[in-house]
């Protein structure tokens, strides 16, 4: 049984799916009305690695909110009132968090997805520019596009269905 927040989670990115797609049709009736074939291929790679670079952030800041939560729980329960009292009791500083556990603690900083998708941008951008293909306005434009897709996804309105 899915609970509420996975159902409005769900229904967000449906919104966005649709909102994705029709903008991605828009960009490739625009370009081939255009017939700019090299607008096209920059507008998608763009997009396609803008979307990916959005989406594996919003998933590794996900799974770090997910972790960070249950980590939490089971730590308030446990030490709410040895804590209070430590620090009643001492009135030193607290230590310095070193930089390895600060970024074990922010996992989103550093995830796999993000690098990839990084990556993904990185190497789209070099393969245009080598190819000679690269459209400097075209790929930016299919970024700025990737994100008004998620932007305007996230804030349509949830349909309300009455009984």
């Amino acid at each position: 049984m899915l609970t509420i927040l996975e159902t409005k989670m769900q229904s967000k990115l449906a919104r966005i799916t649709i909102t994705i797609l029709i903008l991605n049709i828009a960009i490739i009736v625009f370009t081939l009305l255009a017939r700019e074939t090299i607008w096209l291929i920059n507008a998608e790679v763009g997009f396609a690695s803008a979307l990916a670079v959005i989406f594996a952030s919003l998933w590794s800041y996900r799974q770090m909110v997910q972790a960070s939560t249950k980590s939490k729980e089971t730590l308030v329960s446990n030490n709410i009132e040895d804590s209070s009292r430590e620090n009643q009791e001492n009135d030193e500083p607290q230590d310095k968090v070193s930089t390895f556990e600060a970024l074990k603690q922010n996992r989103a900083y550093i995830s796999l997805y993000r690098l990839g998708a990084y990556l993904l941008l990185a190497v789209g951008f070099a393969m245009l520019n080598q190819q000679g293909l690269l459209h400097i306005p075209s790929y930016f434009g299919g970024i700025f596009l990737a994100l008004l897709a998620v932007i305007f996804g996230l804030r349509q309105k949830e349909k309300k269905e009455v009984l």
